[in-house]
């Protein structure tokens, strides 16, 4: 299991069309920042596709999610408390309807299918059903039960190149927890769009995460740029 921050970004309604450049040079900012930088052991930023298809049933309301992985919830809080992170918060402003705190489900994340890289990730929020297990137990039953079945079911699998179920972790559940507050967060990854569509064309999903007790509030589309400190653009 890893630690992580996923943020769902809306532009700065002054920045329009420049917005992916300006997300790109946010990156470039953190990685200039070793207070910011040095705790992260991976970042990502995802671009929403520009024309999904109607299929995924994707919501249009994001210009982009970001991911970043820490290498312990301890160094996260170093991060946040630092002094390079005031610099951070001020760019925010700069490029985002809001500060990324806001806008960020922080989690503990389970990979359980990993194939390497995969163009296009589709996120999955979720809740549970008002019947469902407490909250204590709901991420064991999550993982030894929707996230293995749709590996068990061998034409779901086949597609997918990765599956990661996240939950909320300590900062989250915390009282100094801000930001988006989910009870799950599937991501599933493709190698094309087909597989994709083809993964969420059959009622398949929808059955098995009903069977489960969790209710998908919300589905992104994205395509993934694994970002480090040798490339910032397209």
């Amino acid at each position: 299991m890893s630690h992580k921050s996923v943020y769902f970004a809306q532009r700065n309604p002054g920045l329009g069309e420049r917005f992916r450049p300006r997300w790109r040079r946010h990156a470039a900012l953190a990685m200039s920042l070793p207070e910011v930088w040095d705790p992260v052991t991976r970042y990502t930023q995802c671009d929403p596709l520009r024309d999904p298809p109607a299929a995924l049933s994707v919501t249009a309301r994001y210009d982009g999610i970001g991911i970043a992985w820490f290498s312990s919830i301890d160094s996260f809080r170093g991060a946040a408390k630092s002094e390079a992170m005031d610099a951070m918060r001020r760019d925010e402003l700069e490029t985002f309807q809001a500060p990324v705190s806001e806008l960020s489900f922080r989690c503990t994340e389970t990979v359980l299918k990993d194939e390497g890289p995969a163009l296009f990730k589709i996120f999955s929020v979720m809740n549970r059903a008002d019947e469902a297990p407490t909250l204590a137990n709901f991420p064991g039953r999550l993982v030894e039960g929707l996230a293995t079945e749709l590996l068990t079911d061998a034409w779901l699998s086949a597609r997918l190149a990765r599956l990661a179920v996240s939950v909320p972790n300590e900062l989250s559940l915390a009282a100094e927890g801000i930001g988006r507050l989910h009870d799950a967060l599937l991501e599933l990854s493709f190698h094309t769009l087909d597989e994709a569509v083809a993964f969420f064309d059959l009622d398949a999903y929808a059955s098995m995460t009903a069977a489960h007790q969790v209710v998908e509030i919300e589905r992104c589309a994205t395509r993934e740029l694994l970002l480090d400190d040798r490339g910032f653009y397209d």
